[in-house]
C-alpha cells in the first residue's frame, strides 16, 4: 500500500510528504550508485587482466579533500613504449635507413620539424604530457610512407590508434597551411604551360 493513502486514487499529495519521499528516493539512489562504483573499481583493480593503473579508493577520497594541485591526477592507461623511436631511430639510424623508411634524410626530417613547429607543438596538460614535436612528425610520416595500419603505427611509437589518426590529420593540415606554398611554387604558371607545349609528344 502507498504510504500517502488516497493519493493513488487521485488525491493531492502534501508538499512536505512529497519532498520527504523524494529525499528518501535520492538517498537510496546515491547509495546504489556508490555501491556499483565500488564494485566496478574493485573488479578493475583486482579481477581485470588488463595492465590498468587506477587510483585506489583511498586516493580518490584524498583527492576530494585536497585540491588537484597537491594530488597528481592518475587515470588508467595501457602500458606503451616509444623506445624504438627514442633509442633506435634517433640515436642509431643512418641516412640510408631514414631514406628507406621515411623517404627522406634525417636532416630533411629535422628541417620539416622546424618549419612545422608553430603549427604542431602542443603543451602538457594535467592529464598527461604532450607528445613531443619530433614524435608527432615521425608518426605522420611513417603512416604516409608505409602501408601500416593505425594500430601498427601506434604500437611502433607507443601511442593509441586514435592518437595516430589525430596526429596525421593535424600534420596534413599543417603541411597544406605552412609548407605547400613554401615548397611547391610556380613563379609564372603561363610560362610553364608554354614550355610544356613545346615538348615533343
Amino acid at each position: 500500500m502507498l504510504p500517502f493513502g488516497d493519493t493513488a486514487a487521485g488525491g493531492n499529495m502534501e508538499p512536505e510528504l512529497a519532498l520527504h519521499l523524494l529525499v528518501h528516493f535520492l538517498d537510496w539512489l546515491l547509495q546504489a550508485c556508490q555501491q556499483w562504483l565500488e564494485a566496478a573499481l574493485h573488479h578493475l583493480v583486482h579481477v581485470s587482466p588488463l595492465p590498468l593503473h587506477l587510483a585506489t579508493l583511498g586516493a580518490v577520497e584524498e583527492s576530494r579533500r585536497c585540491p588537484s594541485t597537491c594530488v597528481p591526477r592518475r587515470i588508467w592507461s595501457l602500458d606503451t613504449s616509444s623506445d624504438w623511436w627514442d633509442r633506435i631511430v634517433l640515436e642509431r639510424w643512418e641516412d640510408r635507413q631514414w631514406t628507406q623508411n621515411f623517404r627522406m634524410r634525417r636532416d630533411t626530417f629535422l628541417e620539416i620539424c622546424e618549419w612545422l613547429a608553430p603549427a604542431l607543438r602542443r603543451r602538457d596538460t594535467r592529464m598527461r604530457p604532450a607528445i613531443p614535436l619530433q614524435n608527432r612528425v615521425a608518426i605522420a610520416l611513417w603512416k604516409l610512407s608505409t602501408p601500416d595500419s593505425y594500430r601498427s603505427v601506434g604500437n611502433q611509437f607507443g601511442v593509441g590508434r586514435s592518437t595516430v589518426r589525430a596526429v596525421l590529420m593535424q600534420m596534413v593540415k599543417a603541411i597544406n597551411r605552412v609548407l605547400l606554398r613554401r615548397v611547391v611554387h610556380l613563379a609564372d604558371p603561363d610560362a610553364v604551360i608554354r614550355g610544356m607545349s613545346t615538348l615533343p609528344s
